[in-house]
Parts: C-alpha cells; sequence; structure tokens
C-alpha cells in the first residue's frame, strides 16, 4: 500500500513514515512502520506473534520482546492505550488486532458514516477487499474529480446541492449545529419531486478545499449551489444562506435566520420551511413537496441537542466517537421516546461501535427493535429502511424482505445515493443485471464523490460482458500508481476473457504490494510457466496454503476459488460448504460470479444456492464461460 492511509483519525505516509493528525506529526522508525504496516494490511484481523516474526523481521532471529518494543513505539505515535485501545488490542498469549478504521486516503478528505463505515460489501466484497477493512471501504476512495455522469436531455430535473455551512467562529456547538442543518436542508429536499439532491457527503468533499462554486457545480453537474455559514451573536446563533445559479453564478436566493435556544429546538422545522423555498427557487412550479399534510416531529429541546451531537460524532473518524454516539443518541431516546430518527442514530452507532461481522450477528434482535420502533414512528424514514434492508439482506439472507425494504427507502426518498447504491448490489446478487446497472448510474449521478470507481466494470464483468468490463475499468484508471482495488479488478477481468499472460501478470503486482518475498514470487512464476493460471492457483491451494486475502476474499471461501480455477472441484465443494457455516457475506454473489462457472450444474453447488436462498436457474448469462 503505497498511497497515505487513514488509521482512525491519523494519516499515515508510508514513504516518510509519519502519522499526521491535525497540527500532530510524529516519525516513524523503521521497525515499528513495518509493523504498523502488517497489522494494516490485516486490519480487523488476529495477527499471531510468529506471524508477526516472520512478516516484520523476515530470517532473522530475534524474540517477541521486539515485538513488544514495536507495539509500544506504535502505541506511543498513535497515541493509544493499551488497557482502553482505539487503535491496538492485545490477545493475550496469541498476538495483536489493529481495530481502527483503516482507508485509503481521500483527497480531500471525507467523513463516513453508516454502512458506508460498518459493513464490508459491495464493491470491496466483490473485489475482495477483507471483511474486517469493512463495508466503508467500498465507497472508500474519494477522488479529487468526480466520475463522469450520463448527460441528462432537457427534460433532466435541475441538481441542486447543499455545501458545507461555514463556521468561522470553529466552536463544536455550532459546527454540531451548522452539521445538523445541512443534513435535515438535504433531507428536506430530497422530499422534494421535480429536483434531485446531491448526497450530503459527496457536498461535504468541499469543506475547506477553497474551490470556487463555479467549478464545484461543474463537477458535482449541480444546477444549484446552496452555500452559508453560521455565526454565534451573544445567546443567538445566525444562519446566513444563499442560493448560487450555476449557470451564471448568481444569487437566486437569500435568507438569514436568527435563533435562540428555542429556535435551535425548531432546526428540523426550519429546515423544512427552507427546503420547500430552496426547491421552489430552483424547480417552480415543479417542485412538490411529497406527503404534504405531515409535519415533522419536533422533540423537546434536550432531544434535538443530543440528537445533534450523535449525528456529529457519526461523522467522526475514531472508534471512540461511534460510542460516544451511542450515549448520545440513547440520552436523546430518554427525552424524546418518540423521536424515530434517533432510533435510526443509535442503530447506525451501534453497528459503527461492533467489532466484526459475529457482533453484529449477535446483536441482530436488538438492531432490528430499534430500527422497526423508528417505522412504527415513521414508516416512511427512508433510512430505516435502507438500515433494515441491509441487516436482513447481509446477515438475515431474507432477500424478499430486504427488497421490500430498499424500494420503499426509495419511495420515501428518491435522491438517497446510498440506497441506489446498496439496491444495486442486491439487484447483483439476483442476477438482475440490468437494474443494477440502473442503480449504481443513479448513485453515480447522487453522490458522485462516494462513487467506487470500478463498480459499473465489476457489473460488466458478472454479466459476462467482459470487452465492455475492462473498457469501462481501463478508461477510469487513474494516472498514478493502481490501487490494489483496480489490480484486482483487472487481474479478475482478463482471467475470465483467457488472457492468462496478462492476467498473472496483475496478479504479480498484487503479491509484490502484498509484500510477498523473491522465493514466494519466484515459485508462484514457476507454478504458472508450468500450468498457467490453473497450475498458479493450485500452488495457492495446496502448496502455499495461502490464507490471507490477496484479492480472492479470506479463507475458506478464497480456498475455494483457487481450487476452482485448478480444476479441483471435490476440494471447492468442501471448501465452499466450509464457507457457508461460517455464513461468509461474499457467499451473496455466489450465483452470478462467474468463477464459480465450472460448478454450475454440479447437484452439491446447486443445493448450495437453494440453502443461502438464492435464485438457482438463470442467473448466468448465456456468455458466461
Amino acid at each position: 500500500m503505497q498511497n497515505p492511509i487513514y488509521i482512525g483519525n491519523w494519516l499515515l505516509d508510508v514513504h516518510e513514515g509519519t502519522l499526521v493528525d491535525g497540527d500532530v506529526a510524529r516519525r516513524l522508525d523503521h521497525t515499528p512502520l513495518q509493523l504498523l504496516l502488517c497489522l494494516i494490511r490485516h486490519a480487523g484481523e488476529d495477527v499471531s506473534k510468529q506471524q508477526l516474526l516472520d512478516e516484520v523481521w523476515p530470517r532473522k532471529v530475534v524474540t517477541e520482546d521486539a515485538i513488544s518494543v514495536a507495539i509500544s513505539q506504535v502505541r506511543k505515535a498513535l497515541g493509544d492505550n493499551a488497557r482502553r485501545p482505539a487503535y491496538i488490542k492485545t490477545l493475550p498469549g496469541y498476538g495483536y488486532r489493529l481495530i481502527a478504521a483503516v482507508a485509503e486516503a481521500p483527497s480531500p478528505r471525507q467523513p463516513r458514516t453508516g454502512w458506508h463505515w460498518r459493513v464490508p460489501v459491495l464493491l470491496s466484497l466483490l473485489l475482495g477487499v477483507t471483511l474486517a477493512a469493512s463495508w466503508w471501504l467500498i465507497s472508500g476512495k474519494v477522488t479529487s474529480t468526480p466520475m463522469p455522469v450520463e448527460t441528462a436531455g432537457s427534460s433532466a430535473p435541475p441538481v441542486i446541492a447543499v455545501l458545507p455551512i461555514g463556521n468561522p467562529g470553529g466552536d463544536a456547538d455550532s459546527a454540531a449545529l451548522a452539521e445538523g442543518f445541512a443534513e435535515y436542508l438535504v433531507a428536506g429536499l430530497a422530499r422534494h419531486t421535480g429536483i434531485r439532491v446531491i448526497s450530503h457527503t459527496s457536498s461535504m468533499v468541499y469543506r475547506d478545499t477553497g474551490k470556487k462554486l463555479p467549478e464545484i457545480a461543474e463537477e458535482l453537474h449541480a444546477s444549484a449551489l446552496v452555500e452559508g455559514s453560521v455565526v454565534r451573536r451573544g445567546e443567538q446563533i445566525e444562519f446566513s444562506l444563499r442560493l448560487i445559479d450555476s449557470a451564471s453564478d448568481h444569487l437566486r436566493w437569500s435568507k438569514v435566520l436568527l435563533m435562540d435556544k428555542a429556535g435551535r429546538n425548531a432546526l428540523a422545522n426550519t429546515a423544512e420551511e427552507v427546503a420547500t423555498q430552496l426547491a421552489a427557487a430552483v424547480a417552480g412550479e415543479k417542485a412538490s413537496l411529497q406527503e404534504a399534510g405531515r409535519a415533522p416531529y419536533l422533540p423537546p429541546e434536550k432531544a434535538l441537542e443530543h440528537y445533534q451531537l450523535g449525528r456529529y460524532l457519526l461523522l467522526q473518524a475514531e472508534p471512540e466517537y461511534g460510542r460516544r454516539a451511542v450515549t448520545a443518541f440513547e440520552q436523546a431516546l430518554v427525552a424524546a421516546p418518540d423521536f424515530a430518527p434517533a432510533y435510526v442514530g443509535l442503530a447506525q452507532a451501534r453497528i459503527r461501535s461492533l467489532g466484526d461481522d459475529s457482533e453484529v450477528r449477535r446483536a441482530l434482535p436488538e438492531l432490528r427493535q430499534l430500527l422497526e420502533k423508528a417505522l412504527q414512528l415513521n414508516p416512511v424514514l427512508a433510512d430505516a429502511h435502507l438500515e433494515l434492508a441491509n441487516l436482513v439482506f447481509l446477515y438475515e439472507w431474507d432477500f424478499p424482505s430486504a427488497e421490500r425494504h430498499f424500494k420503499s427507502a426509495l419511495a420515501s426518498n428518491p435522491s438517497h445515493g446510498l440506497a441506489h447504491f446498496h439496491y444495486s448490489q442486491f439487484l447483483l446478487a439476483m442476477g438482475r443485471f440490468d437494474e443494477s446497472m440502473h442503480e449504481v448510474r443513479a448513485y453515480r449521478t447522487l453522490d458522485p464523490f462516494s462513487y467506487s470507481v470500478p463498480s459499473v466494470a465489476w457489473i460488466y464483468n458478472m454479466m459476462g460482458a467482459y470487452p465492455q468490463a475492462l473498457a469501462e475499468l481501463d478508461k477510469r484508471m487513474p494516472l498514478q500508481k493502481p490501487s490494489l482495488v483496480h489490480l484486482w479488478s483487472r487481474q479478475a477481468i482478463l482471467e475470465n476473457m483467457g488472457r492468462e499472460e496478462e492476467s498473472f501478470r496483475a496478479y504479480l503486482q498484487v503479491l509484490a504490494e502484498m509484500d510477498y518475498g523473491e522465493r514466494e514470487l519466484a515459485a508462484a512464476e514457476r507454478a504458472f510457466a508450468e500450468s498457467g493460471l490453473r497450475g498458479f492457483y493450485r500452488w495457492l491451494a495446496f502448496e502455499k496454503r495461502e490464507l490471507r486475502n490477496i484479492g480472492q476474499y479470506q479463507a475458506p471461501l478464497s480456498l475455494a476459488r483457487y481450487a476452482v480455477a485448478a480444476g479441483e472441484q471435490e476440494r471447492a465443494l468442501e471448501w465452499l460448504q466450509q464457507a457457508l457455516q461460517a455464513r461468509q457475506l461474499e457467499l451473496l454473489w455466489v450465483a452470478v460470479d462467474p468463477k464459480y462457472a465450472p460448478l454450475r450444474g454440479r447437484p452439491e453447488f446447486t443445493a448450495l444456492l437453494r440453502q443461502i436462498g438464492l435464485p438457482q436457474g438463470g442467473s448466468y448469462p448465456s456468455n458466461h464461460p
């Protein structure tokens, strides 16, 4: 991993060996840096002391004391507490685990919440990003320029983006208010027909970038931009808001709001009123409020303060903030037991604070209860439907229920970019390729800065449209050194096209990035020279016995995939059964992944699909191998 990496709130420059958090910069010596990189490669996994010795001190004779010294240096640099760790957890008698969130550094930085932060699926799942690195890695890298979107016709609705509300005073209370108001404003705009709203996450990318409004509008393909600031004036808070026409760069609407404590309590209602005015200014008579007769629930002031704090904490990177958000939402519900969004926030914070997928499964009854309570109070709450859809899809494998909730989320909020994205991956698992592509493109329009580059390429790959998949990947290939995700994608597509030599060369780049030594790379080359990719995969499965995620997921599913490609179908089916027993999430795409095409027609494979509940006939298009 050569690009800068976020570990919690720290930015690690791999080349310089420096950790930076705001104005704080700390340098790591070579050995602690290599140990930290080893933990990053296995983020979320239990790493034994022997594995650390093998990877950090290869071919050297050192004692476990060397590990303790290096761990202590890394913890000191991160400001971590061994007794209450936020970064590195000690596994007594065994080793260590990196528990902080890890992601390749976006530019500029983008906060992430919800399932983008917690659940390991979608593209990263499909391309083999380690489960412990989590679902948010999917939408992981934020590009400096959004992906091109399809050109809209003259009948396309206008697109509006709410930019981050400035906070010149810099105080935390005003920052939380600004964040909450912007979120309410986006949600309010999304409830209007006749317009499309850029997601809050994509707009947040522009915080403190210094970019000019016309440039931002062009990058977001937005017809109009909302900008503003919040300033404390004694006991009052002043919001100044402006609507800028993208084509002319002229002011189309402005408003100044002065709020005392009572006004702050009505923040959601105020944002709803402002959203209606903005929608009318942008789309005129075409803008109409869905469910116009429904008045938002107004919680007591104390509940709203706790809720806004919880939402603010969810946007922060460190794991500790997830636990603090749980407390904030619980306090909001004590003050307002009928406040539906607080139940959703509490569920999101609980998911964020859980350690791994087994913990999520154990917490399912509690999470379901929270989200169902939210929907009991507000049946059209899009976020509640989306959270439930993801839970029942990923962990309960209840596909009819998942689809109902995905559709309900989009019916409640057609501009919900994440709902389009997660629904697209559900549709892909079901083999409904055209619908999946439609949803990904909608997501790309609504949330351009969270759009995961190879998504469309990977859908083409699952469809068996390999030339289109490769063309899509190549035209989006970054100018700098390709990331692991791009290499994984390219290797898999080339393999499916039968271009074995090119596929293997891409795989060698992956292995080099995964710190394979010279002898291991030479062994891989010999295996390929003798029997092509089949020989290479046989070496991985039966000689190397590779258990790490090198682009084919974690074992036992990775071993099953190697065995399929090596022509060892019996062993592949055995390992698939083990993956089923472990309920590995990547199995949800087993019916459409070309990797498993050789197993089609085997009764054991058909039984596997039946056990998961996936379509058993017609999932593979005719041009699959």
